[in-house]
């Protein structure tokens, strides 16, 4: 895990017990997210997962910076009960969708004044919905929408103007988009 190091270490126990918690390491409530792409790090993020507390809203998740050396965490602040992160292409959390009575909202981070802004909201099985899919490494954001069409496409989102683009990047005749976004970043 350290990569400075080379020494490896045991972050999250997957076979947790509450009578014998080793000290230092995560739950399994805890998994891994991400690595940030910093060049002097022994941080990663990781999500917390806070079940739910009944009725209709799901469980939610804390975000986690980590350091695989010191075992440190610094939880990232959020906007509500978070039901799924983004990261943008330099690996900071930029998106974040919020589950709360039965309305999807989804938020992005200013990184000016790290405030978190309404970008849009649905109310759930909205058939209108967009879903935040990630950032290409030029900064682009895409979404996956029906766009008043039978079935998901992937499109760009435009952060400046807050408003989906007309033409789909990826559709698929008779089919949903469900990929992954794979760039070259060189």
């Amino acid at each position: 895990v350290d990569i400075h190091s080379g020494q490896q270490r045991q972050l999250i126990d997957r076979n947790f017990n509450n009578e014998h918690r080793v000290t230092r390491m995560l739950t399994p409530y805890h998994s891994f997210f991400s690595t940030i792409e910093e060049s002097e790090t022994d941080d990663i993020y990781i999500q917390e997962y806070l079940p739910s507390s009944g009725g209709s809203h799901p469980g939610s998740y804390n975000l986690l910076r980590l350091n695989t050396t010191t075992g440190i965490t610094r939880q990232i602040e959020r906007p509500g009960r978070v039901t799924s992160w983004r990261l943008d292409n330099h690996g900071l959390p930029r998106i974040a969708t919020t589950f709360d009575k039965g309305v999807s909202t989804t938020w992005l981070r200013d990184d000016k004044n790290n405030q978190w802004n309404k970008l849009f909201e649905f109310a759930e099985r909205n058939a209108n919905m967009i879903f935040p899919w990630g950032f290409g490494p030029d900064g682009q954001f895409y979404v996956t929408a029906r766009q008043g069409k039978d079935l998901a496409a992937l499109y760009r989102y435009d952060l400046e103007k807050n408003r989906i683009e007309t033409e789909p990047v990826v559709a698929q005749d008779g089919y949903d988009f469900d990929g992954n976004l794979i760039f070259n970043r060189s």
